[in-house]
């Protein structure tokens, strides 16, 4: 049973039990002898009068503070009423029931106030019903703004403890930039002469850890640099394996003078690197990259190996997500494609 469904059976059975008791109360103290038709169908047009205020007056006029509408309506509703009466007493009541009535013309004062009294009568139970419907809608609104509030509150805990927690561990696993790079650079000397390949190796590392250590705490880095810094990654593992690597990489648009967050899409290329199988001709590992004026477009697309997979100093795909959520919230989306014998990820961020 659906809640509107429940409501409603809630209604009709409490409009029952309180006509049943007002019609015994009535009977009990012989206030008069009741037309049992014209009784009932003047409950109803009440109850409908009811309605009325409840689902439109109330809260198109009122609710908007629109009094003038509100009261002429609700003078034109009790208007309606007495007509109903009128037309149930003297034309439509006794064609169909023998019981007796009271003629309004015996007594008009006595008719109008009486009709008038139910009609005020009718208007204060929705008053009452109205209200405080609305305010049991105003405090469950307010609980679940706190709930929310308090949600969010302890999502930015966690994130403030995420947060901490990666100051931390970059702080542990930092090198002096200096030391690290006068070193490479004495490496790069001293090889040189003997190895140019082994040179380039030297050099390419040298600049995929300066990138790392210095772009790794700043907001965003230009994407131009960041794509630069996948080229020299590539480079560096097609030197580990004798230029063997089966890589493509296509780059549509302009990167420059556009920002993203620093070491995203290498994270995704590591993975490519660590999980995927780049020896097989037929299925090379594809980078496609596509930047037009709002959006950047980063997809990767390679085979899975079967064989041992290579360790990854990568942040992760998860933590990647964490991030994005947290700097793009809702201007990003990230789709992740992964079969049985293939893997394919697709960025796409409005810029």
């Amino acid at each position: 049973m659906t809640k509107r469904t429940r409501i409603v059976l809630i209604h009709i059975v409490a409009w029952i039990v309180y006509y049943v008791y007002e019609y015994t109360i009535i009977s009990i103290i012989g206030y008069r002898e009741i037309n049992i038709v014209e009784s009932i169908s003047t409950f109803l047009f009440n109850v409908a009068i009811f309605y009325l205020y409840i689902l439109l007056l109330f809260p198109v006029f009122l609710e908007r503070k629109r009094y003038l509408e509100f009261f002429g309506y609700a003078i034109v509703a009790t208007g309606m009423l007495v007509y109903f009466r009128y037309q149930m007493k003297v034309t439509v009541a006794p064609y169909i029931s023998d019981q007796p009535l009271i003629n309004p013309y015996e007594s008009l004062r006595l008719f109008l106030a009486e009709t008038i009294w139910r009609g005020g009568y009718f208007l204060i139970i929705a008053s009452f019903y109205w209200f405080a419907n609305k305010s049991i809608r105003q405090e469950k609104e307010k609980r679940r703004l706190e709930q929310q509030r308090r949600k969010d509150e302890q999502h930015l805990r966690i994130l403030e403890t995420n947060l901490k927690d990666a100051e931390i561990a970059y702080l542990k696993n930092q090198i002096n930039p200096h030391f690290l790079f006068n070193t490479l650079n004495f490496f790069y000397d001293q090889i040189y002469p003997h190895s140019e390949s082994v040179a380039e190796g030297v050099l390419l590392l040298s600049k995929i850890m300066r990138y790392a250590l210095q772009q790794s705490d700043t907001p965003k880095v230009m994407l131009a640099d960041a794509i630069e810094h996948l080229k020299d990654y590539i480079a560096i593992n097609q030197l580990r394996f004798n230029n063997r690597l089966h890589v493509q990489l296509k780059i549509t648009g302009d990167p420059t003078f556009r920002m993203i967050i620093p070491l995203v899409l290498i994270t995704f290329v590591e993975n490519c690197f660590k999980y995927g199988d780049l020896h097989d001709p037929a299925h090379p590992l594809r980078i496609n990259i596509t930047i037009t004026d709002q959006q950047l477009i980063f997809c990767t697309h390679n085979k899975k190996k079967t064989g041992p997979i290579e360790r990854s100093t990568g942040i992760g795909i998860e933590n990647t997500r964490r991030r994005l959520n947290v700097v793009y919230e809702n201007n990003y989306d990230l789709h992740i494609d992964d079969q049985p014998d293939f893997y394919t990820a697709k960025l796409t961020i409005n810029l």
